[in-house]
């Protein structure tokens, strides 16, 4: 019956997460930053693709078409994965009844809290060029998921129903991060 649980909410998240990054055509630049800065970008991150589809995909118009607007779109879609993580993690949490699943979502969830808050200050960082403040929010909020992962190798025989959202949190934060520290090298 646990192997079923695990199974079920394993298949739940592949069949709806992460939907702003994978339910998208790649060709279909939907923002005004032109595909070569947005290429450029990206090249320097460590998850390339997922920052040229995640950054082409998104439908706010940046007010121009630098290195600093590539990194606010990148931490924005950061911030609304794992704000979208944490929603779906709740969700999970009402549905389950395995106790120790909801022990573990719950601590997921309050560890989310912190994510999603620091992705939120440094997106609003952007308007005021707080590059260093950005760097050390987006580097603490990656730490988070990988937090909530280790809540669940404490359960035998069970594996983490979240571990699909965790990483691709963890990869935008990664890219954001990337591209935060470019754009503040060249303020320097």
């Amino acid at each position: 019956m646990k192997s079923i649980s695990c199974l079920f909410f394993l298949v739940l998240i592949l069949a709806i997460w992460p939907r702003r990054i994978l339910t998208h055509d790649v060709g279909d630049n939907k923002s005004n930053v032109p595909d070569d800065v947005i290429t450029e970008a990206c090249a320097k991150t460590p998850y390339k693709d997922l920052c040229i589809s995640s950054i082409k995909d998104d439908d706010e118009s940046p007010r121009s078409s630098d290195l600093h607007d590539v990194a606010r779109i990148a931490v924005k879609i950061a911030w609304i994965n794992a704000s979208d993580a944490q929603y779906e993690m709740k969700k999970m949490l009402n549905t389950t009844s395995v106790s120790s699943i909801q022990h573990c979502l719950m601590d997921c969830d309050a560890t989310y809290d912190d994510a999603v808050a620091n992705l939120e200050e440094s997106a609003s960082a952007f308007d005021s060029k707080g590059y260093g403040d950005i760097v050390a929010w987006v580097a603490a909020s990656m730490v988070d998921p990988q937090t909530c992962e280790d809540y669940f190798k404490d359960i035998p025989g069970y594996t983490s129903p979240v571990t699909s959202m965790n990483n691709v949190v963890v990869q935008l934060c990664s890219n954001a991060l990337a591209l935060t520290k470019l754009v503040a090298d060249g303020q320097n």
